[in-house]
């Protein structure tokens, strides 16, 4: 939701989609344009496998991630798997660990600094700044608050093999069953929609973003003044707001977004999406001299500050997690270019932010475009949210 926004361009064709099996990015021919699963060719395992990089040791009055760990023995300190909640037994022992870990810090009084209740102002306090949102740092800014918070769960349910789970909702379009039981840890009776509800496809449509070949149309440009993209990034611009816009209740504040549990998973996904991109496009993916250079400082469940150095945010080992998997689905579209479309950029200039989330589906040289209006055809050019951040 910040000036300069804008839609990703490319939206759902008639019918069907492609699932992109951890392989270069829309390189094959038909890859995000036929209907059908669409496996391109397969990354060497050694490749699959994400082991982010990242909690360094910070200096002065503030707290590091070390401070976190020192409170258990063994936590952190072997690499652990976050796997996809849609597929995940009931009865799944990662799933009951995550459980009840959630529930033993729900049950902490808010005064603790290791509450639940807690942990979400952690997350307030600092998403509401320029590093959290509306910039080139969102996905960095939110991998090292995972990171955090799973640390964090590791430590209330004393089990330092705990990953978080993640929501593929390019795959799974409903709220995955273990968030959905009244009562449960994991539920929260603050979203407005219903457990069976399935989120539009074009509100997941992760196309124009995992086709972006740049740092700066992926991420946002660090450095606005100089690019000819806005700082923050189709990611965010598109399928984490809509998203989050969908669900509703606690999920569209900055200031209570994290009491509910399936914003840990939205999260998640979107942070294993970024690693999927930088698989797709190893070359493109380089990161800017002024964007590593940069220092992120969040709050931390032990009640200070830890500070994380955006180079060790990117693809190595240090943050000792990976996925179970990087695959991710795309709406069938055609390719703007074959129409012989040309990239434009839609600026947003206003005074002042909306209230409230508002997503937008938006439709060029269409006079006769209604909110009823599908969502595909040639002049349908993709769906946003604005988002306001205070």
């Amino acid at each position: 939701g910040q000036p300069g926004g804008g839609a990703g361009g490319g939206g759902p064709g008639e019918g069907g989609g492609a699932d992109i099996r951890c392989g270069p990015f829309a390189r094959a021919g038909s890859a995000g344009r036929g209907a059908g699963p669409v496996a391109l060719s397969r990354l060497p395992e050694s490749r699959r496998v994400f082991l982010a990089n990242g909690l360094i040791a910070a200096a002065g009055a503030c707290a590091t991630p070390a401070r976190l760990l020192a409170a258990g023995a063994g936590v952190g300190s072997r690499v652990v798997t976050r796997k996809n909640a849609a597929t995940l037994r009931a009865n799944d022992p990662d799933l009951r660990s995550f459980r009840e870990a959630v529930r033993r810090m729900k049950r902490r009084p808010a005064s603790d600094a290791r509450s639940w209740k807690s942990l979400a102002r952690h997350y307030a306090t600092g998403c509401s700044d320029n590093a959290g949102h509306g910039s080139a740092t969102f996905l960095a800014w939110h991998r090292a608050w995972l990171q955090l918070v799973e640390k964090a769960l590791q430590l209330a349910g004393g089990n330092p093999q705990l990953a978080l789970p993640y929501w593929d909702w390019t795959r799974h379009s409903t709220i995955p069953a273990a968030f959905r039981t009244a009562g449960d840890p994991l539920f929260s009776a603050a979203r407005q929609v219903k457990a069976e509800e399935e989120l539009p496809p074009d509100f997941a449509d992760v196309g124009p973003a995992m086709r972006a070949k740049s740092f700066d149309a992926f991420l946002g440009s660090p450095e606005p003044d100089l690019s000819d993209y806005p700082p923050a990034g189709l990611v965010e611009r598109t399928v984490a707001s809509n998203v989050r816009h969908w669900i509703g209740g606690d999920m569209v504040s900055c200031a209570s977004a994290a009491l509910d549990p399936l914003y840990l998973a939205h999260c998640a996904n979107l942070d294993r999406l970024w690693e999927a991109w930088r698989e797709a496009w190893p070359e493109q993916s380089a990161t800017p001299a002024a964007w590593t250079k940069t220092t992120l400082e969040l709050p931390d469940p032990a009640g200070s500050k830890a500070r994380f150095a955006l180079a060790d945010l990117i693809g190595a080992t240090r943050l000792r997690y990976r996925y179970d998997s990087l695959d991710f689905r795309v709406n069938a579209r055609k390719e703007p270019a074959a129409n012989g479309a040309r990239r434009a950029v839609l600026e947003f200039e206003r005074s002042r932010l909306p209230p409230l989330p508002a997503s937008f589906r938006l439709f060029l040289n269409n006079r006769y475009a209604l909110p009823s209006t599908p969502p595909a055809g040639s002049t349908y050019a993709g769906t946003y949210t604005l988002f306001p951040v205070s």
